[in-house]
């Protein structure tokens, strides 16, 4: 019996006690968001393991500053910020800053791996899955703290919030920066796209003409960095939330951004495959005639005409098969038409 108690009181015991705890709600949600892409299942695994490694640098730079307080930025910001509104506000932010910028690095080693990223959606699911393994690093960590204190009533509510909403919002906030980064990687059929729409990035054009560089170049890191951003607001705000002890408000950013990240893996632009493997096939369309016809789809997607927008684009797809705005096009206005569709029954019952 002693050597039994003996073992519980180790450390090894209960670190292996506390990663077991974290391991529950990581099958969960796998299971919620990867349980129709199983043929997926060693990406899958892989790109959670390299989120587990995104905590080294964060406890790096706590072992940094341990040693060389002189660069710790937390002992800077409690030695010149008196305020204490202003205080909270800046630590807690700041944990959002480094945890996600931490995270958002994967996605640009994934890039340029064997997991080729040929989908927006791939993007979501891709960093989705590392935000999951950051918060199961992070919450070995905390359940491990409640062990150690022997406080297992605490430990139990402890387990059932940060497995229910700080791992799904770590997940939410990852896969924001992913579809953004989406975004960047696929901007050129997109920005042609909406060119043809009249929707023109005057400020990135006036920036880009500023900088001397090419638009088309500096689109793609603002998209990148607009997702960073809002991954980085949102989390601080999730922060800031808990320590002020408004649960509520921190589970509706949760339960919003969760909602907002369904819908956004659920699109048909999302899916798409935009970045083509192999030569494209030679288009039987001349190319003064494609402008016409993607003026004339420009015009009709912004008058709502969805429905002729997909059936011209299927019938353009057959002359030229991997014209990538055709295909953004037709997918938009898939999407288009399903929200309007949408509308307007919510709206026929109200």
């Amino acid at each position: 019996m002693e050597f039994w108690q003996n073992i519980v009181g180790t450390d090894i015991f209960k670190y292996s006690a506390a990663a077991l705890m974290a391991l529950i709600p990581v099958f969960v949600w796998i299971y919620v968001w990867f349980k129709k892409n199983q043929q997926e299942s060693k990406h899958i695994f892989f790109v959670f393991f390299l989120g587990t490694l995104t905590v080294l640098p964060i406890l790096g730079l706590q072992l940094l500053w341990m040693y060389h307080p002189e660069l710790d930025v937390y002992g800077y910001i409690n030695a010149s910020v008196t305020n204490p509104l202003i205080w909270f506000t800046v630590t807690y932010m700041l944990a959002g800053v480094l945890e996600e910028l931490a995270k958002g690095s994967i996605i640009y080693w994934l890039d340029f791996s064997s997991i080729q990223i040929k989908t927006i959606n791939n993007c979501i699911k891709y960093n989705l899955l590392v935000g999951l393994g950051f918060a199961f690093s992070e919450n070995i960590l905390y359940f491990y703290s409640g062990i150690r204190g022997g406080d297992f009533l605490n430990l139990f509510g402890v387990f059932m919030f940060r497995g229910m909403f700080t791992v799904c919002a770590h997940m939410i906030f990852s896969s924001i920066v992913g579809y953004f980064y989406g975004l960047a990687k696929f901007s050129d059929p997109i920005v042609k796209q909406e060119k043809w729409q009249g929707r023109e990035h005057k400020l990135v054009r006036w920036y880009a003409h500023l900088k001397g560089t090419d638009p088309r170049r500096l689109l793609p890191k603002i998209k990148w960095w607009t997702g960073v951003l809002i991954a980085m607001i949102m989390h601080g705000a999730y922060n800031l939330s808990l320590i002020s002890g408004y649960i509520w408000l921190a589970a509706l950013i949760v339960i919003g951004g969760f909602f907002y990240v369904r819908y956004l893996s659920t699109r048909r632009a999302g899916n798409l495959v935009l970045a083509m493997t192999g030569a494209a096939r030679p288009s039987l369309m001349a190319p003064r005639d494609e402008e016409v016809v993607l003026e004339l789809l420009g015009m009709w997607m912004n008058e709502g005409r969805f429905d002729e927008v997909s059936g011209i684009c299927t019938r353009l797809l057959e002359r030229d098969p991997d014209n990538r705005v055709v295909k953004l096009f037709q997918a938009k206005a898939e999407d288009r038409k399903v929200t309007k569709n949408t509308f307007s029954k919510f709206k026929k019952r109200f």
